[in-house]
């Protein structure tokens, strides 16, 4: 029990590497273009049962194959979340009129010192954060629990494409 706690800790510490890894390379898979969604990201033929120890290889895998349809997914999910939400669209739409005031204004002088663009886009950064913390925070969270947990199960049971990554087939017992 012990030693299956151990390997278990030392794959996920490796796979935490090589996340970090991965996102300290400058050229993110982000900015690639999202995979084919029919024919490869939901194709019904692609998913299997993983083996168990084969499950940190595929995921990691296919977070980074897949890293932009992820994230589109994600924007859909907030983007519906929060349009279903009337205080959210008003949230959004008194921030985007402050962010216009301010940036209309060439000068903007506060207590007698002149406030440069950098400290306006510092304020509205500020506002946009609390209004996020204070108006949208559940739709933040939940979206993202919900979309996180599709992730993992999809990058788990999704076949990893063999030329992308470190992905192995285990070899079955004779």
């Amino acid at each position: 029990m012990e030693e299956s706690k151990s390997t278990f800790a030392m794959k996920a510490r490796a796979y935490l590497d090589s996340v970090k890894d991965y996102l300290s390379n400058p050229t993110l898979a982000i900015v690639s273009e999202p995979k084919p969604w029919v024919s490869e990201f939901l194709s019904v033929s692609k998913f299997s049962k993983p083996h168990k120890e084969d499950i940190f290889n595929r995921a990691k895998d296919n977070l980074i194959h897949f890293l932009p349809n992820y994230l589109i997914v994600y924007i859909v999910f907030l983007v519906l979340g929060v349009l279903s939400k009337p205080n959210y669209i008003i949230c959004l739409m008194v921030l985007a009129g402050i962010w216009a005031y301010l940036y209309s204004i060439k000068t903007l002088v506060l207590s007698g010192k002149e406030i440069t663009a950098f400290h306006k886009n510092l304020i509205i950064g500020i506002a946009a954060m609390l209004a996020t913390v204070f108006f949208a925070w559940e739709i933040v969270f939940y979206t993202s629990i919900f979309v996180l947990a599709g992730i993992m199960f999809h990058s788990a049971f999704h076949n990893p494409p063999e030329k992308y990554g470190t992905y192995t087939p285990p070899i079955e017992p004779v």
